[in-house]
């Protein structure tokens, strides 16, 4: 008997099970901590949905290449060009040059599904400026396609060798895809510029986030739920136990995960197991099918691909104009615009695009190449503009700033490279200080190497490690601490600068006692221990540079920079700064030289914060970390506020 693939409204069902939480998750609902765990369970059912095509296809003999693309892509571009289309408007109005030029960029890489790539070399997901890119969530798309170019013609391929022989082929690239998004995290190199370990595969280097390497598994799992169900049908045992298992699963995953689980790996397996179970099992006579089949979540599931690419735009748009904040009624009015919206674009541009019958292959193909044209056009107009930087020329006549935060963090990194190959202390009679802590450790390096001119009494070098692996919770820690104390630059240093940026991570910076450990440690080296203050941190609702938020907010102002200066001061995180008062009071009642970066970043008492240089460059390139200008700015503020004059004091009075 032929297999011949049916409608399942429960599906759809699943899909409004999947939707949802990944709305409520990017509205800011915090309860819904992993509902991106949606995606994964919309890789699931898009694995199985497209081989039960393909496979009633082929054993009906009417499976075509051609026809399955033109398929896929009646599916995928019409909605995704509307929403495109729809958001350039917005993104034109509402972004600044350096995002929309990305959004430009992204726009086109999403139609060419590539956006994945595009994202993996910019941000981290999870980070706070993820929020700002509204195209951010065609990632999971251009995965989809990427692995739908290439699954077909391997399907056929394999079939010449028989079923099983793919079906091996299947479970051998599940096993390895699903290895390297858990475990190659652990191959190491030592990264030339960093005395630190890079991690190819984890959260930092996004690998198996953005990378289909690190999916494909989950988009297998449900192809092999297909090629059993064609052999077997589904299963008439524990149907009701395993379908009630199966939605725990999923829930356990959406309420307990947040965006600091290790992401995708074996955590990953609860949703997409959990998905396999319900398609698997779901039949009319469970208790899970009459609730899935139920009309209101069919047509939530019918909807949710519009609702996925709308979604993010409008939330998007929203926050990044400061709007959203913390509003529970602007969310709730948000997602059910994004509904109604939803239902608009799959009546209207789903529906009759994927009928052959109204829109012809002809017509259809004409429309997307001009839809081609147009957005080539305008990214590349757009990039040869810079963003069309000139639409914010007149509302900042008062400031000449550069608002490419990442042009500025580029030209800072280089410099920062170019420090820290110069690994050895050069000089005799100098002190010499070795600036250990994270990111901001080799911000005060760069302070201090643009004015070595003035701090001619000293000599500086930077070096890689957090503080709170003295607690040598780990085997790691313990080789990190080693891998330090064996270094020249440490071995020669006269006095241990500690710069860190005391996070929540390091909350506890001194109730855990790291910084008696730092003293004893430093003692134990016969080193002069200096602990140093916080960066200033300050933070925006949005993640948008807090200066060029400040300055959008107040376009019609025309501020000095005096105003300027007293609305950053606004901006600083109290959080921070109550971290680092922790920190001081520690030190000092322990006896240990404490230098505080407010003293030459901030006038307190004035309640103002510096924001340009003189040239009117930016000092910071987010809200925490120092340009290269900045740099220089500080470093000459601390000469002529003897911020040094601590440790010049303990040396003339020993």
């Amino acid at each position: 008997m032929k297999y011949l693939f049916r409608y399942r409204p429960e599906i759809d069902g699943l899909r409004a099970i999947a939707i949802l939480p990944v709305i409520f998750y990017h509205a800011g609902l915090q309860i819904f901590s992993g509902g991106y765990v949606g995606v994964d369970i919309f890789f699931v059912i898009s694995g199985y949905l497209i081989s039960s095509i393909i496979l009633s296809e082929i054993e009906t003999g009417k499976f075509s290449l051609i026809n399955f693309y033109q398929r896929r892509a009646r599916r995928i571009l019409p909605a995704l060009f509307c929403v495109i289309l729809i958001s350039t408007p917005f993104a034109w109005f509402i972004l600044l040059p350096a995002d929309l030029e990305l959004f430009g960029n992204s726009a086109f890489s999403a139609l060419t599904f590539w956006s994945n790539y595009i994202f993996y070399f910019e941000i981290d997901y999870f980070e706070t400026s993820s929020k700002l890119k509204p195209l951010l969530h065609t990632w999971s798309l251009s995965i989809e396609e990427q692995f739908y170019i290439i699954y077909p013609i391997l399907l056929i391929f394999f079939f010449k060798f028989g079923k099983k022989t793919f079906i091996i082929f299947l479970i051998i690239s599940a096993i390895t895809s699903l290895t390297l998004a858990q475990w190659a995290g652990n191959l190491k190199f030592t990264y030339p510029y960093f005395e630190k370990e890079f991690l190819f595969f984890n959260q930092s280097s996004l690998t198996n986030f953005f990378l289909p390497i690190g999916r494909i598994w989950e988009l297998i799992i449900g192809i092999l739920i297909a090629f059993y169900i064609k052999k077997n049908g589904q299963p008439n045992r524990f149907n009701e136990i395993l379908t009630l298992f199966g939605l725990i699963l999923i829930f356990y995953s959406v309420f307990t995960f947040t965006p600091e689980t290790n992401y995708p790996s074996f955590h990953t397996l609860l949703p997409t197991i959990g998905t396999g179970l319900l398609i698997l099992f779901m039949n009319s006579k469970t208790f899970i099918h009459k609730i899935f089949s139920q009309k209101l979540l069919v047509f939530i599931g019918l909807i949710s691909y519009s609702a996925y690419l709308y979604h993010f735009p409008i939330f998007t748009f929203i926050e990044y104009s400061n709007y959203l904040e913390n509003s529970l009624l602007l969310k709730i009015i948000l997602i059910l615009i994004t509904f109604f919206i939803s239902f608009v674009s799959w009546k209207y541009i789903e529906k009759p695009f994927r009928n052959k019958k109204k829109i012809t292959t002809k017509l259809f193909i004409y429309i997307l190449l001009v839809l081609y044209l147009l957005t080539s056009l305008f990214v590349i107009l757009n990039f040869h503009n810079k963003g069309f930087k000139s639409r914010f020329d007149k509302d900042f006549k008062n400031f000449s700033i550069n608002f490419n935060s990442k042009e500025l963090e580029q030209e800072t990194t280089l410099y920062k490279k170019k420090l820290r190959l110069e690994n050895e202390f050069i000089t005799n009679d100098k002190k010499k200080i070795l600036i250990i802590g994270n990111s901001v450790a080799i911000d005060l390096l760069m302070s201090f190497d643009q004015n070595s001119d003035l701090f001619v009494d000293y000599e500086f070098k930077e070096y890689y490690f957090k503080p709170q692996n003295l607690l040598k919770n780990s085997y790691k820690d313990k080789l990190k601490i080693d891998k330090l104390i064996n270094n020249k630059l440490f071995v020669d240093a006269d006095i241990l600068m500690v710069s860190s940026l005391y996070n929540e991570y390091e909350t506890n910076f001194s109730k855990n006692n790291v910084i008696k450990l730092l003293k004893n440690f430093a003692k134990k080296h016969n080193k002069l221990l200096v602990i140093t203050g916080n960066n200033p941190v300050f933070y925006d609702e949005s993640g948008i540079n807090p200066v060029l938020s400040i300055l959008l907010k107040n376009k019609k102002n025309n501020l000095s920079e005096k105003e300027l200066e007293q609305l950053y001061y606004k901006r600083l995180s109290s959080k921070f700064r109550s971290i680092a008062n922790k920190v001081k009071k520690t030190a000092i009642k322990l006896d240990i030289i404490f230098l505080d970066k407010y003293d030459y970043a901030c006038t307190l008492d004035k309640k103002v914060c510096d924001v340009l240089t003189d040239e009117k460059k930016l000092l910071y390139f987010d809200g925490i970390h120092y340009t290269k200008n900045g740099a220089k700015y500080f470093g000459k503020l601390m000469y002529e506020l003897d911020w040094l004059s601590p440790i010049d004091n303990h040396f003339n009075n020993r």
